[in-house]
């Protein structure tokens, strides 16, 4: 697995949950698929919840950083 970037990155923990989707499609043993899957649904689930902070903070944007959502109308630069 790649380092972690950070807990409140979304896109890290989606891209984490479809690694583990990947994995488990080639085991052979049904546990091991099973505990995959469920790893991969905590990790989806992680994604949510770092979606769900990131609506509470304002962006600011910098050249590494994505913008959250574009600044409020009122907001001047």
């Amino acid at each position: 697995m790649p380092p972690m970037r950070s807990t409140n990155d979304q896109q890290q923990w989606y891209d984490r949950a479809a690694e583990m989707r990947t994995l488990a499609g080639i085991m052979s043993d049904v546990n091991t698929k099973r505990i995959m899957l469920r790893l991969a649904d905590d990790y989806e689930a992680l994604g949510d919840r770092a979606a769900k902070r990131a609506k509470g903070r304002r962006a600011w944007v910098t050249p590494s950083i994505r913008l959250i959502r574009p600044p409020s109308s009122n907001f001047a630069l």
